[in-house]
């Protein structure tokens, strides 16, 4: 693995958001699978691409897991891990916008300029996920108890 870590361009314009697109999982010669693989690129919010956004639960854990973003180390929440992982399995991943991955959380400028726009980026989106979590034995056993 590239031991630089990942480094954020400035975005190409005011209407500029990024994106990602989501490599599909390779299975290793052990059987497991390879660490998460994104490439991020700038879109235009006035044209942008078919993407899908995900929303999760931010935890208190801080940045405990890294991926790969155009092949160099990102450290992010193993929450957001977890979400990728789950869609990285679709038959196309496909192009994917999280907010802590597209939006340079280092910079306060830049989050001062992109939070605003989320609302729209989220009403662009072709599908919004919501993720809470990975389940529990807990949570399989309350639903179980649940009369539907």
């Amino acid at each position: 693995m590239a031991s630089t870590p990942y480094h954020y361009e400035p975005l190409t314009s005011e209407s500029s958001f990024r994106l990602f697109r989501l490599k599909k999982a390779q299975p290793d010669p052990a059987g497991l699978f390879d660490m998460i693989n994104i490439h991020l690129f700038d879109a235009s919010l006035e044209n942008p691409p078919k993407f899908e956004a995900i929303s999760y639960a931010w935890s208190h854990q801080g940045l405990d897991s890294t991926i790969l973003c155009n092949d160099q180390p990102l450290h992010v929440a193993s929450n957001v891990v977890s979400v990728l992982r789950a869609l990285q399995h679709r038959d196309s991943p496909g192009i994917l916008w999280v907010d802590s991955i597209c939006i340079d959380q280092s910079s306060t400028r830049e989050k001062n300029l992109q939070v605003p726009k989320m609302c729209s980026i989220y009403r662009q989106a072709e599908k919004v996920w919501i993720w809470l979590g990975e389940g529990s034995y807990a949570v399989l056993l309350s639903i179980s108890n649940i009369d539907y």
